[in-house]
């Protein structure tokens, strides 16, 4: 582990070192965040999906990383936040809900195009 990074509460990173077969080392660091509520408290979800889903709803890998969920996981909790959200306008709501149901129905891996 590298350290608690003080810019961020609950930040931890890690570095590591890994060596192929043909001599090849790479150095790799990672890093963790843990928010109080949770990154996958509503907020954070809705907060995502807004920024994105002009884009098909963001990237299964950038999903993963952030959130710690499948894309499949991530859309179903969306659109169970989205059913409580009243911050959001209603048009935006809706557009956000269809591009969940149909990342869903496309199943992992298969991002709808913009």
């Amino acid at each position: 582990m590298v350290g608690d990074d003080p810019r961020l509460p609950g930040e931890r990173r890690w570095a590591a070192e890994i060596s192929s077969s043909t001599g090849t080392t790479r150095n790799l660091q990672f890093t963790m965040v843990r928010h109080h509520g949770g990154m996958n408290d509503a907020t954070e979800l809705v907060a995502y999906a807004e920024s994105w889903y002009r884009y098909g709803g963001g990237d299964p890998d950038d999903i993963l990383v952030r959130f710690g969920l499948t894309e499949v996981a991530y859309f179903t909790r969306l659109r169970e936040a989205l059913s409580t959200d009243t911050t959001l306008d209603p048009a935006v709501r809706d557009a956000i809900d269809v591009v969940a149901a149909g990342r869903i129905d496309a199943g992992p891996g298969h991002a709808m195009p913009a």
